[in-house]
C-alpha cells in the first residue's frame, strides 16, 4: 500500500496499475527462480519511491544459482513486452498495451544496466567478485559515480540516492577484498 501511495501523486491510476503489474511480475521472475533454486525463506517487499525486492537465502548458493536468480526478472519481463507487441495484430488497439510494452522494456532494459544495486549491476558484480576482489571494489566506485552522473543529468533524487547507498557500501567492499587477499595469500603460503 505503502509503494502505491508513493507513486499514487506522480502517475495516473491506469499507469500506476500498469507500474505495480510490471514491477510485481519482475519480482515474481526473481522469487520463482529462487524456489526452483533451492532458496528458503523466499518474500517480496516493495520499498516506497524504489521499487520491490524479492529475498531469500541459500548457504550453498553458486555462482550459477545466483545469476539464474538476477536475470529471471527482467528477462521474462522483456519477452513478456515482446509477446504484448504481437497482441495488436491478434487483437483491437488499445492504448494501455503501448503504455505497458513501454513500462516493461522501459523497467527491464533499465534493470539491467551494469550499474548495482541493478540486476545488471549485481550480475556484473557476481562474475568480477568470483575472482577478483579488487575489480570488484573498482567496479563499484565507477558504478557509483556513472549513478551519480546520471542522477545529475537526469535530475533524478531516486538515482542520485542510488549512488550514495552504491558509495557508502565501497569501504565494506573494500575491506572485504582486502580480507579475501589475504586469505588468498595465506592458504598459497600453506599449500606450498
Amino acid at each position: 500500500v505503502a509503494f502505491v501511495l508513493s507513486f499514487a501523486h506522480l502517475v495516473e491510476p491506469i499507469p500506476l496499475a500498469l507500474l505495480v503489474g510490471a514491477v510485481t511480475f519482475h519480482e515474481l521472475g526473481h522469487l520463482l527462480a529462487m524456489r526452483l533454486r533451492g532458496y528458503r525463506d523466499t518474500s517480496i517487499f516493495f520499498i516506497p519511491f524504489f521499487g520491490a525486492a524479492a529475498t531469500g537465502r541459500k548457504q550453498d548458493a553458486t555462482l550459477a544459482d545466483e545469476l539464474v536468480v538476477l536475470l529471471a526478472g527482467p528477462v521474462p519481463g522483456l519477452l513478456l513486452a515482446l509477446a504484448l507487441t504481437m497482441l495488436p495484430v491478434m487483437a483491437p488497439h488499445a492504448a494501455w498495451l503501448d503504455e505497458a510494452i513501454v513500462l516493461l522494456i522501459g523497467l527491464n532494459g533499465f534493470n539491467l544496466l551494469p550499474v548495482p544495486p541493478l540486476d545488471g549491476g549485481r550480475v556484473v558484480q557476481a562474475l568480477l567478485a568470483a575472482h577478483a576482489p579488487a575489480v570488484d571494489v573498482a567496479f563499484r566506485v565507477c558504478a557509483a559515480c556513472a549513478l551519480l552522473l546520471l542522477g545529475w543529468v537526469a535530475d533524478s533524487v531516486v538515482l542520485q540516492m542510488l549512488a550514495i547507498f552504491q558509495g557508502a557500501a565501497i569501504p565494506s567492499a573494500l575491506r572485504e577484498a582486502r580480507l579475501t587477499s589475504a586469505i588468498r595469500a595465506e592458504i598459497a603460503r600453506v599449500d606450498m
